[in-house]
């Protein structure tokens, strides 16, 4: 039987079946796609709620519910492979700079064993130290400089670290401080008060020695709300003027 020629715009019945089957084959990935976004969905609001588990980083920390995903995930030109975390957002170890510490600080006096005995090559030109030029040289010119003469060679001075402090260290006004100095102070006052001491004990001794010792209890010597009234309203002492009025018993 004739069975008549196939309609062009439907196509053979085979290319219907492989139509078909593209279409199939182009919304399952659709399909699963909006199932797992909207499992992420659900996920993420139970983790917010509190009831599922944070998620972890690489480094077994947990990353906060309610931090955004533009934050934690991984930017695509660093490595669009990696998991959500937030190592990108902390300071990464090679871009951090290097401070002094607390206790560090430049150095005070001279060398060590320093003391040259001739002029050195590149040396000061004036004072013949090694460690610094003419121009910044800080003796009194010399009417002939160390390198003509190769005599009276001044020491050479301590060379000075590169220092950098961050911005507690820029104002810490201890820092560098040395605690010899003030024992130093303390010292010195300890000396003052043992001369003071020994320089009353010996004026006392001297007015044993005399018999003009003062009688410091006697009566003239003491305050006079402490003396012994002669009576009952002869004496005023105003409390304002600290005027004294009437006499009192010796």
């Amino acid at each position: 039987t004739f069975r008549g020629r196939p309609d062009p715009s439907t196509g053979s019945p085979l290319q219907q079946n492989h139509k078909g089957a593209n279409v199939v084959s182009l919304e399952d990935p659709k399909k699963t796609m909006r199932e797992n976004w909207r499992k992420k969905k659900e996920l993420e609001e139970q983790r917010k709620l509190g009831n599922a588990p944070a998620e972890v980083d690489e480094e077994g920390k947990d990353i906060n519910p309610h931090i955004p995903q533009y934050i934690s995930s991984v930017p695509w030109y660093i490595d669009p492979s990696k998991r959500p975390t937030l190592k990108h957002q902390r300071p990464q170890p090679e871009k951090q700079k290097q401070y002094s510490s607390s206790g560090d600080w430049y150095k005070r006096g001279l060398q060590e064993h320093s003391v040259a005995t001739r002029y050195r090559k590149g040396a000061c030109e004036n004072c013949g130290a090694l460690t610094h030029k003419r121009k910044n040289c800080m003796e009194r010119p010399r009417k002939v400089g160390a390198k003509y003469t190769g005599m009276d060679i001044a020491p050479d001075e301590q060379v000075q670290p590169q220092l950098m402090f961050d911005y507690d260290g820029k104002r810490d006004r201890w820092n560098g401080y040395n605690p010899e100095e003030h024992v130093k102070t303390v010292k010195e006052y300890s000396k003052v008060d043992l001369a003071k001491r020994t320089l009353k004990s010996q004026k006392l001794q001297e007015e044993l020695a005399s018999g003009n010792l003062e009688q410091v209890n006697s009566p003239r010597h003491q305050d006079c709300y402490m003396l012994a009234l002669s009576g009952p309203g002869k004496y005023h002492q105003g409390p304002k003027e600290k005027s004294h009025r009437g006499s009192f018993q010796e």
